[in-house]
């Protein structure tokens, strides 16, 4: 989601510079417009792969570091993306509907659960992880960007 966001303010960066109140060169404006398109295009691909697996890129990212540090709490887990309690609550209770996550409690604070991956969330993060190896970035790297490339007519090395 981090990087939806990302996308999102660098395409209404390149419309920011688009309309300046200062003259801009007629280059600085079309190299703008091509940027604005590339971001538009990387946002659609982005929302089509989230749909493969169903889970919302902060969902996909909380299975991830769950199967990467192991259990961890409410709190943790918040501070670690970088989210709200409330945002993070939410996400888990998805996670929990979907039997990804399994709540437990923290045997040396009681008044903390513990949250951890079930052998579905397991599966689920596995599939994540490996789906981000040659999903999104290698469609990055190859098709999108020899497309776009083409489309705008700049010269990409690979």
């Amino acid at each position: 989601m981090r990087l939806a966001a990302a996308l999102s303010a660098v395409g209404k960066t390149a419309a920011t510079i688009m309309l300046a109140a200062r003259p801009v060169s007629r280059s600085a404006a079309t190299t703008a417009r091509e940027v604005k398109v590339v971001f538009g295009r990387l946002r659609c691909r982005i929302r089509a792969l989230a749909l493969v697996d169903d889970l919302s890129g902060s969902q996909a990212a909380v299975l991830t570091r769950l199967h990467k540090d192991g259990p961890s709490s409410t709190s943790v887990l918040a501070r670690a993306e970088a989210v709200s309690h409330q945002a993070i609550g939410a996400i888990l209770a998805v996670l929990d509907e979907r039997g990804f996550i399994q709540r437990s409690p923290d045997p040396t604070d009681g008044r903390r659960q513990l949250i951890s991956l079930t052998d579905a969330g397991l599966a689920q993060a596995e599939n994540t992880i490996g789906h981000g190896r040659t999903g999104w970035p290698g469609y990055c790297r190859t098709d999108l960007a020899k497309t776009n490339a083409e489309q705008c007519g700049m010269r990409w090395h690979f």
